[in-house]
């Protein structure tokens, strides 16, 4: 195979190959002074109807757009497997016109626990219940149908196949159980060597007769059972969005934080970059960070621009730090599994506040090239109405900036402005769907993993479109090469580069507001910058910002 140095803009520019007859059919030649005759006429009509026929089907199957150059194109891949009816029929089916609700007598009062820091394991099921979130987003036949989603992880070790959960609904006038929808948030061709001693993430449904949200919501073995955990149902942000019926903006969601003092610098031009390119708000899930990031952490929250949810591990799993940072780099397959706990929780802390949520990790930058915000972008892709109809997510193509490329020798910058100071990075662009991130509907995601929707709320859409390149990258910034790529690293993304200057349009109000929050933290401009050191604490450990 033979590599060539290319531009990003220069690929995936098209949906495919598309021929159109260049030449006559039939009639002869010139002929400038035969008369229109009658078929004739009615030749030229049906010639030009089918034309505008192909053009239409040509538009709608490849998802192209007009009014850009190049012209953004989707790719559609086949939905993921995911244990999902196929028609919305058969999902209607199974989730309501064949559940059976019972009414419960008089059910123990429990205590309800209304935040989603800490697990709760009901005894005789092996789930550990996080959080509960209403959900009225399936709509169908006139009719709203809604839910109760929890979010979970199931004791692989005490799981037995065919058992069934139950959800207890408490209203204010009465309790009723119905039987539960669990559905795996993981595709096990990730992991095939997995024996199924491990903690899976699920999302465990809770079908509603009437639509009616319940007060809390307690996951039972058997119909109308004692329980020992109750989960609040948050409805403020449903009732918010009733009077408004308005989402707006981009949620950013990061996983579960392990971060030294050396990342605070940097940590503060990650958030100021995406807040100039659109994020209105981040949701950060931690494990356990430097005093200066809980810092910087603490401002943006203070500021209302950042939830922090801290983070721990369910069931025998280490929640002492060391001890949990050691197993956490030793049970990689573990580790995925509950960073899509964080995107998921995060997807429906969302889900009636924002239009999206884009799972990022802090040295990924997302940005658009043709315009300056994402709500630009996703302005100019919405010439199709029906987008966000036919695709759940809307994922943007990977590229690397490695700090061993040339960095640009600007005096005027610290060390702690990273993304400004690499400009160097991969001519070539990573391989369709290896490392890409999304935009992830709020309206079309029914759950979502690290890098697109994971599986759709409704059976018709595709769980992925694709941005083409010419529209927007995604800048990773890593110290080098991952472990397991240093092959096509060194024959691909090490050999051919070029120079970026994407981010320089941000550059004067991003120093301004970078400047500012570190002065009012009392980090100055180089307080927690971590500088050189960051790199070299980067390559020792393997990155503990990319988590894998």
């Amino acid at each position: 195979m033979v590599l060539q140095k290319r531009k990003s803009t220069a690929t995936d520019t098209s949906s495919g190959p598309m021929s159109a007859d260049s030449g006559s059919r039939g009639g002869g030649g010139g002929g400038g002074g035969r008369l229109l005759t009658p078929r004739r006429l009615l030749a030229l009509l049906a010639a030009s109807t089918a034309l505008s026929i192909l053009l239409y089907l040509r538009w709608t199957s490849s998802g192209a757009f007009f009014g850009a150059s190049p012209r953004p194109v989707f790719i559609t891949q086949p939905p993921t497997p995911t244990g999902q009816p196929d028609t919305l029929e058969g999902l209607l089916q199974r989730d309501f016109y064949s559940r059976e609700w019972e009414t419960c007598e008089s059910p123990e009062q429990l205590p309800v626990f209304i935040n989603n820091e800490h697990w709760q394991h009901p005894f005789n099921t092996s789930l550990y219940a996080l959080a509960a979130y209403p959900d009225r987003r399936l709509r169908a036949k006139r009719r709203v149908f809604a839910y109760v989603r929890v979010i979970a992880m199931r004791d692989g070790y005490r799981h037995s196949a065919g058992r069934q959960v139950h959800c207890q609904l408490h209203y204010e006038n009465g309790t009723e159980s119905v039987p539960a929808l669990e559905q795996l948030i993981w595709q096990n061709r990730w992991d095939p060597q997995n024996t199924g001693k491990l903690f899976d993430p699920v999302l465990v449904s809770c079908p509603l007769r009437g639509g009616l949200m319940p007060l809390s919501v307690a996951l039972t073995p058997t119909p109308c059972a004692a329980a020992d955990t109750d989960l609040a149902v948050d409805v403020a942000p449903l009732r918010e969005w009733q009077s408004s019926r308005r989402r707006n903006g981009f949620a950013v969601c990061v996983k579960g934080l392990q971060l030294g003092d050396e990342w605070a610098g940097r940590l503060v031009e990650w958030v100021e970059l995406l807040r100039l390119i659109g994020a209105d708000a981040f949701v950060f899930y931690r494990y356990d960070t430097g005093p200066e990031v809980s810092k910087v952490l603490e401002h943006y929250e203070t500021q209302g621009v950042a939830t922090v949810v801290n983070a721990t591990l369910p069931g025998f799993q280490p929640n002492y730090p060391p001890a949990r940072r050691r197993y956490l780099r030793a049970a990689v397959w573990q580790k995925r599994r509950f960073e899509l706990v964080h995107y998921n929780d995060c997807l429906y802390r969302s889900l009636y506040r924002y239009r999206f949520v884009v799972p990022l990790d802090v040295d990924e930058v997302l940005v658009p090239r043709q315009y300056r915000t994402w709500a630009e972008l996703i302005e100019h892709l919405e010439v199709n109405p029906h987008l966000l109809q036919r695709f759940a997510s809307l994922s943007v193509r990977h590229v690397y900036f490695f700090d061993n490329l040339t960095q640009t020798p600007d005096p005027g910058l610290p060390e702690h402005f990273h993304a400004l100071r690499h400009t160097e990075r991969s001519a070539n662009i990573s391989g369709r769907g290896f490392s890409s991130k999304a935009f992830v509907s709020t309206r079309g995601a029914l759950t979502v993993f690290n890098h697109y929707a994971l599986a759709p709320l409704y059976p018709y859409t595709a769980h992925e479109g694709r941005i083409v390149p010419a529209q927007a990258l995604l800048h990773h910034y890593r110290a080098e090469c991952p472990r397991d790529l240093s092959a096509e690293c060194r024959n691909n993304y090490y050999m051919y580069t070029e120079t970026d200057h994407s981010l320089e349009r941000y550059r004067e109000q991003l120093v301004a507001a970078v400047t500012q929050t570190l002065t009012q933290l009392g980090l100055g401009g180089e307080g927690g910058t971590g500088g050189a050191a960051h790199s070299e604490v980067e390559r020792r450990v393997g990155s503990r910002a990319e988590q894998v």
